[in-house]
């Protein structure tokens, strides 16, 4: 007997033993002297006539297994393939197996056109895509069976579905096949945004072609796996829709390689290849289009049976959850922020999140947007007829227009103490300083979409319950969709035309690609609010409700105590403004304002108290009589709170501080923005984040020359002559040129320090000189020191000087220059 046939012989004649679960050659030997030696002969006999039926029955069934379901079991392709080579060579029978050129991981050799092209790219190295991928381990990342074990057994999440089952994995961009594609897409076929296409095309090429980094079109030859690739996305959960999106990407690839890939494009059997090839695709999309019928089909019918939701009932998830959102805005303006969980923090975001979705119609990737460099945005906020204008110019939605939208000064009063309170502890690096929305992390926000899904399904704790909103869930699609409707069937011809302006609508409800390439009409601040306004009533919300409505809504404190302070500043040696002084001064008779202005009164007192002991821990009776000296007799710190508060200045060496030398040399300090404060005050610099005492903020940016040179150019410039900062630095007399916005160094940039405003009663930083190496150069720089703590959006002061003798070329011994 040939040995292949002795082996299989033996092979048919083993009986696994069902007691120990071993094959054994003399089943009834081995029953006999292991498994049932104490039992009787009998009972022997009858254990080993079920384990001959057992494996009888495994011959004729178990044995033989179906292709279809090795792929359900296994739907990574290489881990696939790898199991059914195994098991056909161990013996099993497969049904329906794959075509025998698709077991083949690595790509055949060949003389076809498709050689060519591999050829022809290989030159090409492609860099890591964005998901984990090695040529040497094909399996490493999502695909690996070992990091599949970590996933949820049950997920609707349909990417991590597509990362489990190896589909997301992709070929990096740089592939020249890869970027000539995406050419052919924006330039031929004039698509505007197309990088999802491009990527689209990525994952499936890597579907096709495992390993390797270069791609190759032997994936033509390849029809199961083809459809192994449409099934796999279908057991994912994917959409039909998007199914037939990819089937429509892949198409367009082909139609590529037939008409734009010169080495290929004249050789009619390659040509021939590609169109066999999309036939077999539009084939396959002809079932999946019939699903797709169907799914719209029934989600139309069950639209139409259920009714079209109303706004206002797209938007109840903001009346549910008011409640519990203005609890813990009270706690935040209340000084109690500290008692504000971290998940009340990030519901409080989710919050904000979807007013702009639901009640300002913005689309997700405008709200991402504010996740971006957006604080210079939120600070430059347009006053409108009591509301407040915000463009976005970093978002999602459009490549060329601006995402603008009005709110009211109510909604502004709740964004605020977000930004003062709750995005400060969010804030990681000093990247995410510059973001006004951000993750508890300090990262960006990645989707507000799921954001908001949380929302209608949030669970929130606060001291007394856990309050759970189990509010249908609404998309920004259908509440733009749902809004649209009803500004068409609401609004008269004067509104539309006059306000909404053919397409204003549109794009208050920040754009759309059909938009973006009708004819552009500059949104201008007036424009945003009158569409605001009119939108606003379809749901009762419109941006002037809250100036009708300030009494009732308790709110009226942030959005007037500027005005208050105006009106009765707050100093150390002041008293707080009587009822009868607030009410002849047209504010409230409530103690609501008056408290506050002795909340700031205090905190001065103390900043003033801990300037006098900056450079030794002071006694406790130092401090009473510093406080005895000044008169204070209430609203004061005492002397223990004073010496447990006491901080040593900062005596690190700033001239060897990487940070302060590369933030200098860049001009682009974290943590401080310019802000437009109108009127006669004009441009000031406020803080974004918040910094301690003896913190390095920013730098009098200028050119530094002679002071002499200095005063020769005083008689010229006249206005900008507050520019010119006069200091002595190590016995040399200088001067920080900073007239021009833009200085020569760095052009572009508008640089902060020389926009910092005086004060010489309540300065929060003090400039000091010290000599950097920038550029292996030594450089005389002044830079800003933190007095005390400073807090968000805190304008930053310095005291100019005595008549700003340092400015005007008068007095340039100013000793607090140097340490």
């Amino acid at each position: 007997m040939p040995k292949q046939s002795k082996k299989r012989s033996l092979r048919h004649n083993m009986v696994h033993c069902l007691k120990c679960n071993k094959p054994q050659k003399c089943i009834s030997v081995h029953l006999r002297r292991v498994c049932m030696k104490n039992n009787m002969p009998e009972e022997q006999a009858t254990e080993l006539a079920e384990m001959k039926d057992s494996a009888r029955l495994w011959i004729l069934e178990s044995r033989t297994w179906e292709y279809k379901e090795i792929c359900e079991i296994l739907p990574h392709k290489p881990s696939r393939i790898a199991l059914l080579k195994a098991i056909l060579q161990r013996g099993f029978l497969v049904n329906n197996p794959p075509h025998e050129g698709d077991l083949s991981d690595a790509p055949a050799p060949s003389s076809s056109p498709a050689a060519s092209i591999s050829e022809a790219t290989s030159s090409t190295t492609a860099a890591v895509s964005s998901e984990p991928d090695s040529s040497s381990d094909p399996d490493a990342g999502p695909s690996d069976p070992t990091w599949q074990k970590d996933l949820p057994a049950v997920t609707t999440k349909v990417r991590t579905k597509m990362q489990a089952a190896g589909l997301y994995k992709k070929f990096s961009g740089d592939a020249e096949v890869i970027k000539d594609f995406k050419k052919y897409l924006s330039v031929d076929l004039d698509v505007t945004n197309c990088q999802q296409e491009v990527d689209n095309v990525a994952r499936f090429l890597r579907y096709m072609q495992p390993t390797g980094d270069v791609p190759t079109l032997d994936f033509l030859k390849k029809s199961t796996d083809t459809r192994d690739f449409f099934q796999d996305l279908k057991n994912t959960d994917m959409t039909a829709a998007t199914i037939l999106n990819y089937i429509k990407n892949i198409l367009h690839f082909v139609d590529y390689l037939r008409n734009r890939l010169a080495l290929v494009a004249t050789n009619s059997e390659f040509r021939n290849q590609c169109q066999a090839y999309k036939e077999l695709v539009e084939t396959l999309r002809k079932a999946i289009f019939k699903t797709n019928s169907k799914d719209s089909l029934s989600t139309r019918y069950q639209r139409f049976v259920d009714g079209t939701r109303s706004l206002r009932e797209c938007q109840e998830v903001l009346r549910v959850a008011e409640k519990e959102f203005l609890h813990i805005f009270g706690m935040l303006i209340n000084k109690d922020s500290a008692k504000v969980s971290a998940q009340q923090r990030t519901y409080y975001r989710y919050y904000l999140e979807a007013i702009l979705v639901l009640r300002h119609f913005q689309r997700p990737g405008a709200v991402e947007g504010m996740s971006v460099y957006t604080v210079r945005e939120w600070l430059d906020r347009k006053p409108v007829d009591n509301v407040r204008v915000i463009g976005i110019s970093n978002h999602k939605t459009a490549t060329t227009q601006l995402a603008s939208f009005a709110i009211s000064q109510e909604e502004e009063a709740w964004f605020q103490p977000y930004y003062k309170h709750i995005r400060p502890g969010f804030i990681g690096d000093l990247d995410s300083c510059d973001r006004f929305f951000t993750s508890a992390k300090g990262t960006a926000v990645s989707s507000v979409t799921n954001d908001l899904g949380r929302m209608h399904e949030s669970q929130v704790a606060n001291e007394i319950c856990v309050l759970i909103y189990k509010v249908s869930n609404v998309t920004s699609q259908e509440v733009r969709r749902i809004a649209q409707t009803e500004v068409d069937s609401t609004f008269t011809t004067s509104q539309k035309e006059g306000v909404a302006r053919r397409y204003m609508a549109q794009r208050y409800m920040a754009h759309t690609t059909a938009v973006a390439k009708t004819h552009y009409r500059m949104l201008d601040p007036a424009s945003v609010v009158q569409t605001a306004v009119l939108l606003g009533k379809l749901s009762g919300c419109s941006p002037q409700r809250a100036s009708q409505t300030d009494e009732a809504s308790g709110q009226q404190e942030d959005r007037t105590f500027d005005s208050f302070i105006a009106a009765f500043p707050v100093t150390n040696d002041g008293r707080p403004p009587s009822q009868k002084q607030r009410t002849d001064a047209g504010f409230s008779p409530d103690r609501t304002f008056c408290d506050k202005w002795r909340g700031l009164q205090y905190v001065n007192r103390r900043r003033y108290l801990l300037s006098h002991f900056q450079m030794r821990k002071p006694a406790a009776g130092s401090v009473s009589r510093a406080i005895a000296k000044e008169g204070w007799q209430t609203n004061h710190p005492s002397a223990d709170e004073v010496v447990k508060m006491w901080r040593p200045a900062s005596r690190e060496n700033v001239e060897g501080d990487k940070h302060v030398i590369n933030s200098v040399d860049r001009q682009k300090w974290k943590g401080v923005a310019i802000k437009d404060f109108g009127g006669e005050k004009g441009l000031g610099v406020v803080a974004t984040r918040q910094f301690a005492r003896g913190d390095i903020l920013c730098d009098y940016h200028g050119e530094v020359i002679t002071a002499k040179k200095g005063n020769k150019k005083m008689p010229s410039i006249n206005d900008q002559a507050g520019y010119m900062f006069f200091f002595t630095f190590r016995e040399k007399h200088l001067c920080v040129d900073a007239q021009s916005d833009y200085c020569k160094c760095h052009p572009q940039l508008e640089t902060v320090g020389r926009l910092i405003n005086h004060s010489s009663k309540r300065p929060n930083v003090k400039p000091a000189a010290c000599l950097l190496n920038i550029n292996s150069k030594d450089t005389t720089v002044i830079l800003f020191k933190a007095l005390g703590d400073i807090k968000v959006d805190e304008e930053l002061k310095f005291d100019y000087g005595v008549k700003r003798k340092s400015f005007r070329g008068e007095g340039l011994d100013l000793q607090w220059l140097e340490e």
